[in-house]
């Protein structure tokens, strides 16, 4: 079962001569001969001059590393291509690797303005979270949880300041 995103694919694979093995997903009928695949690339695999010397080999597509989309239950195939009979056993297949791809969300802007005897600082909702500190290198850095308003895609703190603080955006 697979989370649901994006991933890297990598194939663990020794070999004694350059080959090339094919990833397609397996759409149906399930259990019978006559499956439909839709190829999601292929594994380059180059001369590792022993069959137990493995390497990372990275799923790309036109010499660029693919990233597949996956979720739940899945059936993938993975087809040795070249020559029939003299290619296959040039490897020894390992194991398949799948690496989530996190995105980081777009970088967001912390607005500050003074209004009046405040300080009102905003920014875009979504996965941020305020962190406040008393220093920039010496102080911890403390969730900022209360006070916050949030209206029109935008969240909101007004403040008094008191003292000097200084504010930053992480991702959740």
């Amino acid at each position: 079962m697979f989370i649901p995103t994006n991933y890297y694919v990598y194939l663990r694979v020794g070999s004694f001569g350059g080959t090339e093995a094919e990833l397609s997903r397996v759409l149906g009928p399930l259990g019978q001969s006559n499956q439909f695949v839709v190829p999601l690339g292929r594994f380059l695999i180059s001369n590792h001059l022993m069959r137990t010397h493995y390497r990372y080999v990275p799923l790309t597509h036109a010499g660029h590393p693919v990233t597949v989309q996956l979720a739940g239950q899945e059936t993938l195939r993975l087809t040795m291509l070249g020559i029939a009979g003299q290619d296959a056993g040039k490897v020894y297949l390992n194991y398949l690797l799948f690496v989530p791809v996190f995105t980081s969300p777009e970088p967001a802007v912390l607005s500050i303005r003074r209004e009046a005897n405040r300080v009102v600082l905003s920014w875009p909702a979504g996965p941020w979270r305020l962190l406040r500190s008393a220093g920039l290198n010496s102080s911890p850095w403390v969730e900022v949880t209360e006070g916050m308003v949030e209206a029109g895609g935008q969240r909101s703190l007004s403040v008094v300041p008191t003292e000097p603080a200084f504010y930053r955006l992480v991702a959740l």
